[in-house]
């Protein structure tokens, strides 16, 4: 099974760039969170990104018009 630091190793080497300032929450904790902990701020940042992914498509598809009448 391995241990609780090799389990949280594993969780957050396998995370991408966009996941660094949540990474870097964790290993900067004091005292040492559970696995579920950690699962809740990934997933946490993982909602923060699509909301923005969503949020950047929608207005780069923005075409503004002009009335020229």
């Amino acid at each position: 099974a391995g241990t609780y630091h090799e389990h949280m190793d594993s969780i957050l080497e396998g995370l991408p760039r966009e996941f660094d300032s949540v990474i870097a929450q964790i290993e900067s904790r004091i005292h040492q969170i559970t696995i579920e902990e950690a699962e809740g701020y990934i997933l946490a940042q993982e909602l923060r990104l699509r909301k923005y992914t969503r949020l950047e498509s929608s207005s780069n598809s923005f075409t503004p018009t002009v009335n020229l009448t």
